[in-house]
């Protein structure tokens, strides 16, 4: 894997955000799960009938990728590659599923704390702070 990903927000349908990982933490992780879950469920059921890929917000490109109902966030300035981070985030999302599969959330209890390690198991993935 590669370190190119900074921040990171895994969201369940109803837009709680069970993982994140952020560099900058300038906004509530909730409130910020509560916005992009309405915007998203807005496109795929409203405007659009499909769901948001990415969109820009001043000099950050937010991607987006939906599996199995859970939706996976992260942002990169416009100078990354889109290609590379789209890799990485299959990497990871990949390892989340193989980690804590669909069938997980049919019971789930909605304690966030259960996904609180996975930041260790894409450590590879994650850009350092250090390197900000």
């Amino acid at each position: 894997m590669t370190k190119v990903l900074e921040n990171i927000w895994i969201l369940t349908p109803s837009g709680s955000v069970i993982f994140h990982r952020k560099f900058n933490p300038i906004i509530d992780e909730q409130l910020f799960g509560a916005v992009i879950s309405s915007l998203n469920t807005f496109a795929e059921k409203g405007l659009f009938e499909d769901s948001i890929s990415s969109f820009v917000i001043s000099d950050k490109t937010l991607y987006l990728k939906k599996k199995n109902n859970i939706l996976f966030v992260i942002d990169a300035s416009e100078k990354k590659k889109v290609k590379k981070l789209a890799k990485e985030l299959d990497k990871v999302i990949e390892k989340f599923f193989g980690l804590y599969p669909p069938e997980l959330f049919a019971n789930w209890d909605c304690n966030v704390n259960r996904f609180a390690k996975f930041e260790d198991e894409i450590r590879d993935s994650l850009k350092d702070f250090e390197s900000n």
